[in-house]
């Protein structure tokens, strides 16, 4: 993973936001590491934001694709943004969504 974070990426603020989440409610991490953790994540990559127009765009990405709201929001950013690939371990490998998003689970799980 810090491969795919060092070559530069793009990410959506619905991305901090459940990282931020995952980290207060199940981590129980520190507010101070938690900005810190945000911080380094978004050293060298580009901060897309939820505007209406994504929101829109999300809505009709989860009744297309039958996705939550929230990874339909985190789906709409990344086509926004015009990427090519959407790393997700939540989201099914291998998906195309409109026919220009791959979705890549970077943590494949492993033959044994």
């Amino acid at each position: 993973m810090a491969e795919l974070l060092s070559a530069g990426c793009t990410l959506s603020t619905q991305v901090l936001a459940e990282s931020a989440n995952v980290m207060r409610r199940k981590l129980r991490c520190r507010i101070d590491e938690i900005e810190c953790f945000h911080s380094t994540l978004l050293n060298g990559s580009r901060l897309q934001r939820i505007e209406v127009e994504t929101i829109k765009l999300s809505l009709r990405i989860a009744d297309r694709y039958g996705f939550s709201v929230y990874d339909s929001l985190i789906v709409a950013t990344a086509l926004e943004a015009g990427c090519s690939t959407l790393y997700s371990e939540d989201m099914q490998h291998g998906q195309l969504i409109e026919n220009r998003l791959r979705i890549i689970n970077p943590f494949p799980a492993s033959g044994g």
